[in-house]
């Protein structure tokens, strides 16, 4: 919810199952990141080929995961820069982590919105 806050996209996923969701969430984050969270649980991640889309072409997972501050630039501009913007990507970013081990739990999350405002 709070990505889709930011970046005025709703829903921000909106594949059409819990596959594409995950792609969609590759697609984000990164290639990199994806394959060394599969590694800690054992398992795998290799994004040989991704969901299709209309036009029948595959969505390419990058190497590294994409700047917060990109994906969200449009909605980060009425927000001015400092504290509170720098705050809120940090917190979406923390959420997003991809590795379950090391994700930010609802408490601390909730606590770090309690210090932005």
């Amino acid at each position: 919810t709070l990505l889709s806050i930011l970046s005025r996209v709703y829903p921000f996923f909106n594949g059409a199952d819990d596959i594409d969701q995950l792609w969609e969430i590759a697609v984000l984050r990164g290639r990199r990141p994806m394959q060394a969270a599969a590694r800690e649980l054992g398992r795998s991640f290799k994004p040989t080929n991704g969901p299709h889309d209309a036009m029948g072409s595959c969505s390419y997972v990058p190497d590294d995961a994409r700047p917060l501050a990109d994906v969200t630039r449009l909605s980060l501009d009425v927000i001015p820069s400092g504290i509170v913007r720098e705050a809120l990507l940090d917190l979406t970013d923390a959420c997003l982590d991809v590795n379950a081990r090391t994700r930010i739990t609802a408490r601390m999350a909730s606590a770090r919105v309690a210090e932005i405002v």
